[in-house]
């Protein structure tokens, strides 16, 4: 009889304890086991003791009310706070994305933000504004001056002019007695540089030979004195040359006009500097008379013919008016 009243009190608490855990289990996570009004409307009615022989004892029926119990293990404890939810793998990857670009945000506003460099801009100024006191002083010592150019008139002085010439019979020599010109000398701090629109004129009549009047009236008729009475030689600019010791060379490139016929000739006279400013020059030029249309004279009844080919010489002092 004690084993089986032990049974039956068994029996009825391991039902009451599968009522208690359903009761929880449909209540869910919201309920409050410590609620006396929940507790009391789950609690099932209470056991009363029974005879032996108003429940008969069963061995089978023992085993099946107590196998529920491991089901008190699962019960949730009661909590009103739900989990927060773990963070995906791709919601963690947005969020370090994020946080890497807040400082290239950053970085890329800080030139913008950056102050302006204010240095040395007053030391600037006043370098360029203030000159210094001592530049205007050394430009004017140093400034070389500039070279006067200035020109005066010259004229011939001291002239000597010689025609020398051959024939069958002995070389001959005539003295040119008339010779004048008029031009321009430019000077560069007081040194000559150059001759301008210079002339030469030499009379043809003036010339004399050791030979006497008939050579002297052949002359004459060669170079058609009656028609065309002077021999001419004009230029427009001849550069003046000063070397060592003052020499002076003077190439001058004009026209030269003799018995009515003019031809272009260069002539080159070389000579020195003299002390005063003048210059003492020489020149010496071969003509063929043919070239100026000129016949050589011939004499005795053509026994005696003067040479084609003469040789005009000069020398002379150009002095300034």
């Amino acid at each position: 009889m004690k084993n089986a009243s032990f049974t039956t009190i068994a029996a009825g608490l391991a039902f009451s304890i599968l009522s208690i855990a359903l009761a929880q289990c449909s209540s869910g996570p919201e309920g409050n086991a410590s609620d006396p009004q929940t507790s009391e409307a789950a609690a099932p009615p209470p056991v009363t003791a029974m005879d032996s022989t108003a429940v008969p004892a069963t061995p089978t029926t023992a085993p099946e009310p107590v196998q529920p119990a491991p089901a008190t293990q699962a019960l949730p404890l009661p909590t009103t706070t739900k989990p927060k939810p773990t963070p995906t793998k791709e919601v963690r990857q947005s969020n370090q994305a994020a946080q890497k670009a807040k400082p290239e945000e950053t970085t890329s506003t800080k030139p913008m933000t950056a102050p302006k460099p204010e240095p040395e801009v007053p030391v600037i100024t006043k370098q360029e504004t203030v000159p210094p006191p001592s530049a205007p002083k050394a430009d004017k010592a140093t400034a070389p001056s500039a070279p006067v150019t200035t020109s005066a008139g010259v004229s011939y002085k001291s002239v000597k002019g010689v025609i020398h010439g051959t024939s069958t019979l002995h070389d001959w020599d005539s003295q040119i007695g008339k010779i004048s010109g008029k031009g321009t000398l430019q000077l560069k701090d007081k040194l000559p540089t150059a001759l301008k629109d210079m002339e030469i004129k030499i009379e043809v009549k003036g010339i004399k030979s050791k030979e006497g009047k008939k050579m002297d009236d052949k002359t004459f008729e060669t170079f058609k004195s009656d028609k065309h009475p002077y021999i001419l030689f004009s230029f427009g600019n001849a550069p003046i040359k000063i070397g060592d010791g003052n020499a002076v060379t003077i190439e001058a490139t004009g026209d030269l006009s003799m018995a009515g016929t003019t031809k272009s000739v260069t002539l080159t006279a070389t000579g020195k500097l003299l002390p005063n400013g003048d210059l003492q020059l020489s020149a010496s030029k071969k003509i063929k008379m043919t070239d100026y249309n000129m016949e050589p004279p011939v004499m005795m009844l053509g026994t005696i013919k003067v040479g084609n080919e003469v040789t005009v010489s000069f020398d002379f002092v150009l002095v300034k008016d």
